[in-house]
């Protein structure tokens, strides 16, 4: 703390050491939603405005110009979107159906204010999101079967992060990168279908191609020793895939409605093509455009059962119910982080595989069993 000394700077249990700064987050919204229904056609649009404002204190650094505490207040952001989408039933069986989307993002508190030093990032850029969907839905007249197939396209533009710098004096300085476009497009399919009156199943499939677009090439400002210099930074990321997140899963679910009030569901999930997380403003070598690695392929099975007796004691209801998820007792990584600053195995260099990768892996068996009372 810049404002102690001596023996105040002598902490105990409760005191508070290393940082103290208060960040503020003030934000304003609002917007109008549009709905119409007549015949065959279905449709709606709404607009949203939002504001934001952000304030910083820090209490253990010291204003050089004032004397007092650290602080800053970037000017307030404004931000907006647009969503519509309609549809229209061909006939009993069919529905065409369409979405789309604009949004302009304001950019969050980490990508203005450095929290440490309180440096403002000059002139930040919202990032956009641009979404397009499209399908078509059957349900045949009996009600047992039902089906949508849709397409999506999604694209994320100016993508942001922020890079802590050094100043020759030693001091930190904060820059936004941005310019980095990805997107997220693919098909889902889901199906319902219920042959007779005590059994169901559904599916459900996914198929996506999520990655980044083009290498990304742009200046900041650096402002080392108070002089206003443009650098130039560059990240080599074009046809990588966005990690974090399965790009294809299919999911089958049997159910079962033996007697009435009892449900037992038996569901099937499978996970394939998931790649590790990374940041893509770290990929700044020319020579590196290798994919992360990719976690293996997994499938679990989780069962659910119900039960609601058909008595009830004095007006209440009785419910059991139990729950069994990963029933085979599956080992699989669910998330992984690639080139893992922490837990990377660097002998062999840090190249995008199984040993370079922090994972985390999915739970094990786990059983939940109870009565709920209904009054």
């Amino acid at each position: 703390n810049a404002f102690e000394s001596g023996d105040q700077q002598k902490k105990g249990l409760g005191d508070k050491v290393d940082y103290n700064f208060t960040n503020t987050v003030d934000w304003l919204g609002a917007y109008v939603q549009g709905e119409y229904n007549s015949g065959p056609v279905s449709a709606y649009g709404m607009y949203g405005y939002t504001t934001k404002s952000y304030t910083y204190v820090n209490h253990f650094a010291k204003d050089a110009a004032t004397g007092g505490e650290v602080k800053a207040e970037p000017d307030a952001f404004t931000g907006y979107q647009f969503k519509g989408g309609a549809g229209y039933r061909l006939d009993d069986n069919y529905m065409v159906f369409g979405n789309a989307g604009y949004i302009s993002s304001i950019p969050m508190f980490d990508n203005v204010v450095n929290d440490r030093t309180g440096f403002v990032v000059p002139d930040p850029k919202n990032e956009k999101f641009i979404s397009l969907e499209g399908g078509l839905q059957y349900s045949n007249t009996k009600g047992d079967f039902a089906a949508t197939l849709n397409y999506y396209y999604t694209k994320w533009e100016d993508r942001g992060s922020t890079r802590i710098i050094t100043n020759p004096d030693g001091s930190e300085g904060m820059v936004l990168l941005s310019g980095m476009n990805q997107l997220h497009q693919g098909v889902e399919l889901e199906i319902a279908y219920q042959p007779v009156s005590f059994v169901r199943f559904d599916v459900a499939v996914s198929i996506g191609r999520w990655e980044y677009l083009e290498d990304v090439n742009g200046t900041y400002k650096d402002y080392s020793g108070g002089v206003e210099n443009d650098k130039e930074y560059k990240v080599y990321i074009k046809d990588l895939k966005v990690g974090d997140s399965p790009q294809r899963q299919i999911a089958l679910t049997a159910s079962l409605y033996p007697v009435e009030g009892m449900t037992a569901s038996f569901i099937v999930r499978s996970y394939e093509d998931n790649y590790a997380d990374f940041n893509p403003f770290t990929r700044d070598n020319a020579n590196d455009r290798a994919q992360s690695w990719r976690a293996p392929g997994f499938t679990i099975v989780d069962f659910h059962f119900g039960y609601d007796l058909p008595i009830s004691f004095y007006g209440v209801k009785v419910n059991l119910f139990a729950h069994v998820f990963n029933l085979f007792d599956e080992v699989y990584i669910q998330d992984a982080t690639d080139n893992s600053s922490f837990n990377a195995y660097t002998a062999n260099g840090l190249n995008h595989s199984a040993d370079d990768a922090e994972v985390f892996l999915g739970l094990e068996r786990t059983v939940n069993a109870g009565i709920s009372l209904n009054f």
